[in-house]
């Protein structure tokens, strides 16, 4: 059995509110000495998770006895926590997380397969992030419960490792890569591919930028990882401009929405290192010039005998002329 005891000076309720109290703050601390250290090199444990770690075992607290002191005015309290209940309890947490562990291992493993990327990336994230929950229930079972009794839990620090190299396998194979580029009098057209292993990535975001009016365009791959745009020229250069630039990199932002947790940058930071980079020229038309038509008009001179000439004819002046 674990006990604890205390005393009130208000009455017997309030000292076996604080005999439990008392009673938990003892596991309490022992966890958040072993937690500190583990947050120095994860930061991922909270505050709040280790409180519930421990409220769990207020459920199987009895008060076994208490009594007043009349010289002193004070109420006394002695609090017991049955070792096997606790024990049932821990067992039961810490197997129910295992058993999800497996889940999320087994169900990224099989979408990677059918290179489903993206959804294999959530599972093992989610996996990496379970693991986490393990570390309280099971340092509390091992140092605090058990002492001296039984078997051990082992193995979650395994899991965490396993899902870690998962993910880091997956993030360092992935590139971008420039499938085609050209332009017109009015679009230019860009196709990027998102690629795991030399397979197309479907859905994976890519977005399009360049500085001129902060022109940036948000697009999910298609089934084989190709992800094109067809802008129009106004939008992406000034008129006067030739030579057009446009980067394609990776859309962080959308991609966090298909995780259930913010990504880590020590394990998601090299994406943020991928881009294609496109330039493209445009075709300088030289305006066409008209040429005036010059019409050549007959010398006076001549203009002058044909009108004498037909005058003639016309009224039968032509032996006089």
């Amino acid at each position: 059995r674990l006990v604890g005891s205390e005393m009130c000076i208000r009455d017997s309720i309030k000292a076996s509110q604080s005999a439990r109290t008392e009673l938990i703050k003892t596991i309490s601390i022992h966890i958040n000495s072993v937690v500190s250290d583990y947050n120095s090199r994860e930061k991922s444990i909270s505050e709040s998770s280790i409180v519930t770690e421990t409220d769990f075992l207020l459920e199987g607290s009895q008060v076994k006895d208490g009594w007043y002191d009349n010289r002193n005015d004070l109420y006394y309290s002695f609090v017991v926590i049955e070792r096997d209940h606790v024990l049932e309890t821990l067992r039961t947490t810490i197997d129910t997380i295992f058993l999800n562990v497996e889940s999320m291992l087994k169900q990224g493993n099989d979408c990677l397969d059918n290179y489903d990327v993206i959804t294999a990336l959530s599972h093992y994230y989610d996996g990496y992030k379970e693991t986490d929950k393990l570390l309280p229930y099971i340092q509390t079972y091992n140092s605090v419960i058990m002492v001296k009794h039984g078997q051990k839990y082992k193995g979650w620090y395994d899991y965490k490792l396993l899902f870690k190299e998962k993910i880091q396998g997956i993030v360092n194979n992935i590139s971008l890569e420039k499938v085609s580029e050209s332009v017109d009098q009015t679009n230019i057209y860009l196709n990027a591919r998102a690629l795991y292993k030399n397979h197309g990535i479907k859905d994976f975001p890519i977005k399009f930028s360049n500085g001129y009016n902060h022109y940036n365009k948000r697009v999910l791959c298609n089934r084989v990882g190709e992800c094109e745009i067809k802008p129009r020229l106004i939008k992406v250069a000034h008129v006067d401009n030739v030579d057009i630039f446009v980067n394609a990199v990776v859309d962080l932002q959308t991609l966090e929405k298909h995780f259930n947790y913010s990504l880590q940058k020590k394990l998601f930071g090299k994406l943020e290192l991928l881009n294609v980079s496109f330039q493209v020229r445009k075709e300088i038309i030289e305006p066409v010039v008209k040429q005036a038509v010059v019409k050549h008009s007959v010398p006076m001179i001549q203009r002058t005998f044909a009108d004498i000439k037909e005058n003639c004819i016309k009224h039968e002046w032509l032996g006089k002329c």
